[in-house]
């Protein structure tokens, strides 16, 4: 017998911005042997879908742009009021098309929430992504 049905409609607009961003993957390494191996499977890795780190991870983000020209990304560190500590260097992902990557060692951070703050701009216009998460001890 059937217990409950379920129908849902899901509206996706069209990308109709110069530049946007796709979904952010991000990995965690705790040794350098970690860090190497991701490195080595670019492709094959598994980003965790948690946003609450320790201090002894190191975080890689990965993020692809979309664009007509070539982006310009810059990466700021944010505390979780929303004031820039720092930005970060980005460099390209090596095999993927307009892919960047950002990496982000943790221990010197203090036990808080954080935002990762990505902008990227050419020509015809710019976006921005928030990435949100936490620092533990």
């Amino acid at each position: 017998r059937v217990l409950d049905r379920d129908v849902r409609d899901l509206v996706v607009a069209g990308f109709e911005a110069p530049v946007a961003f796709g979904t952010a993957r991000v990995y965690r390494a705790r040794t350098m042997r970690d860090r190497r191996l991701l490195a080595e499977v670019r492709g094959q890795a598994a980003p965790v879908a948690a946003r609450q780190f320790s201090r002894a991870e190191l975080l890689i983000v990965r993020i692809p742009v979309a664009s007509a020209g070539e982006p310009q990304l810059t990466v700021r560190l944010m505390n979780g009021f929303g004031g820039v500590l720092r930005p970060l260097p980005t460099s390209p992902v090596p095999g993927s098309e307009r892919t960047f990557q950002v990496e982000l060692p943790l221990s010197s951070l203090a036990s808080a929430p954080y935002v990762l703050e990505f902008t990227a701009r050419t020509g015809a216009g710019s976006a921005v992504e928030r990435l949100d998460f936490v620092v533990t001890p």
